[in-house]
């Protein structure tokens, strides 16, 4: 069994230094509560709503903050997850993404979002490759707030073995009650635990909606925030119950048929 610690909680707009000294009293009461990864929400490092900035802002993952972050990850001695914006040195390409830390401050992985909504399009490249690695929590996949609207990309996950998912998002409303039903369903459906850490507050004319949650394989919500207020959610991730839930009559991914959605690819 191992504990996660999930973030719920706003940022400043453009304030990296003071985002990570935020984040840094974080992971030190998670760490506190010996939970083993903390997972923040999308772009916490910088805010979400960057839109021509993002030129400035956009740090590569071997920059300034992600050291300092890395830094925070080996004092605590905690795995930390945070979204940013990345900038690749080598094409200059800017992408959304979720660097993991190791709690030696070592990158585990960055996950570049895959599935781009709306005016993001225009500001940042598409990522191409899921991404899964050992954390302390076992086997770890990551996504990233409208990825999980689409069902292929938890599922194509759950396939390269992942045990849990980490959702980074900054959903807004309207779509409140999309997450609360994508949160449950696609833990349900791949029979995987699936942590989601949300942001709140407002950015220009956005409100983000909250809600992170942690639910394990049937669907059973183990921790849940309200819609707006901060929050610091523990939850115990045993593993036991991934194997629990695919030992009955219903198992998803033993009982596929790949045949038959060949058209879908």
């Amino acid at each position: 069994m191992a504990l996660i610690a999930i973030v719920q909680d706003d940022c400043l707009w453009g304030e990296k230094a003071k985002n990570l000294e935020k984040a840094a009293g974080l992971i030190k009461a998670a760490a506190q509560q010996n939970a083993r990864l903390v997972l923040f929400p999308e772009m916490y490092l910088t805010g979400y709503a960057l839109e021509d900035d993002i030129q400035q802002l956009a740090e590569a993952v071997s920059g300034p903050s992600i050291d300092a972050l890395a830094q925070i990850a080996k004092t605590n001695q905690i795995c930390i997850c945070m979204g940013f914006p990345e900038l690749d040195p080598a094409s200059r390409q800017i992408f959304n993404s979720l660097v993991c830390l190791s709690d030696r401050g070592d990158i585990l992985a960055v996950y570049r979002k895959i599935q781009l909504f709306d005016e993001e399009k225009k500001y940042f490249s598409c990522g191409r490759e899921i991404k899964i690695v050992e954390t302390p929590l076992g086997r770890t996949g990551f996504l990233i707030c409208y990825d999980l609207e689409f069902p292929e990309m938890a599922r194509m996950t759950a396939l390269q073995g992942a045990e849990v998912v980490l959702v980074a998002t900054a959903n807004m409303h309207p779509w409140s009650g999309h997450q609360d039903v994508y949160l449950r369903a696609r833990a349900m459906e791949n029979q995987i635990f699936l942590a989601l850490a949300n942001r709140i507050g407002r950015e220009k004319d956005l409100v983000f909606c909250g809600s992170s949650g942690f639910v394990d394989p049937m669907g059973h919500i183990l921790a849940q925030a309200d819609a707006q207020s901060p929050a610091l959610l523990i939850a115990d991730m045993d593993p036991d119950r991934i194997t629990a839930a695919r030992s009955g009559s219903i198992n998803y991914l033993r009982d596929r048929r790949p045949e038959i959605y060949q058209p879908l690819s």
